[in-house]
Parts: structure tokens; sequence; C-alpha cells
């Protein structure tokens, strides 16, 4: 799905009835306290099941089921399956969005455009597409568009953004190769 098709399913009218949750997404460089908030489902009272990938909050992908701390840091009570891809692009470099859409949307099988901005796009991919495509893919997508890099958004643990949440394993979803 393109994202003029994308634009127009989400009408006023439909984001205007789903449901967000603010939560927690770290410092600025400044400082300042960072939040984003994410579009879920209620499925009771502070449990909530995430509908679109973040953009910033890490540890979270489409799909899970978490619940809000005392400082609305979200802890993920379920895992959904799904791995969050966060792609950038640098200042100042030729805007590519279309053609990583694209190719992502057309190489990675039920994976989906979850969010977009003028410097950013956020997609969800099924975990069982197996880490060394989406790796292929990915690399390959930078390599081809300079000024663009990507990082995994629920696949390190926040705190460091080196240690693997190793979920994936634990689900048996990943394929190794």
């Amino acid at each position: 799905m393109q994202s003029e098709e994308v634009a127009a399913l989400l009408t006023i009218e439909t984001i205007e009835a789903m449901k967000s949750v603010r939560t927690y997404a770290g410092r600025s460089s400044a400082g300042e306290a960072v939040h984003e908030n994410l579009l879920v489902d209620e499925l009771s009272s502070n449990l909530f099941k995430l509908r679109a990938s973040p953009g910033l909050v890490l540890g979270l992908a489409k799909g899970d089921v978490f619940k809000l701390d005392a400082k609305a840091e979200p802890v993920v009570i379920q895992r959904g399956g799904n791995i969050a891809i966060q792609i950038y692009q640098k200042k100042g470099a030729a805007n590519q969005h279309r053609k990583i859409e694209e190719t992502i949307l057309d190489s990675l099988s039920s994976s989906s455009l979850d969010g977009i901005t003028e410097q950013q796009l956020v997609f969800t991919v099924p975990a069982s597409e197996g880490f060394p495509k989406i790796e292929g893919i990915l690399n390959a997508l930078v390599s081809d568009y300079p000024g663009y890099e990507w990082y995994f958004g629920n696949v390190y643990e926040p705190a460091d953004g080196i240690t693997p949440l190793n979920w994936w394993r634990a689900r048996g979803r990943e394929k190794e190769g």
C-alpha cells in the first residue's frame, strides 16, 4: 500500500476515533523529556496493544501488549512477533522516501509503513522474515541511498542499545538464515 493510499484511509474521523497514549521516549540532546503518542487498542485499564510501531520509543513494535509505569514508560507484557524498523534521513540528503518505502513493502512480506515524517520512516516487519534477510535489504538501501541510516526499534535493550532482547528466540519466530 502506497503513502497516498494510507493517507486516504486515515481520514480525520478515523484518526480522532483511535485511542492514543502519551509515553516517555527519553531525553533530548538538551536534556528535556521527550514523549510520543502511540496508537493503541485499550485492552483494560492501563493495558494496551500497539497499533503501529513507534518512531521514538524504543523496545516496542506493532502488536506488542504493554502497560505504562509511573513515569509513562512502556513495560512489555507480551510480544507481538514484529520488528520495528526506524529509518532516518540525515540533513541535506536527497529525499528517497518513496523508493525506500516501495523496496521494503515489496521485499518483506506482511511489512507495513507505520509512520513517516520529513526525515524518518517507521516500518513493522514480522520477525519470521529473519534477521539476515531484513538486514540485507536495509544495508542495501542505505548503500544505494547515501544519507540514510536504519535502526531496529525493539531488538536491543533500550538502556544500552547493544544487548539483544532475544524475545524472538523465545517465540521461535526468527529465521537464522
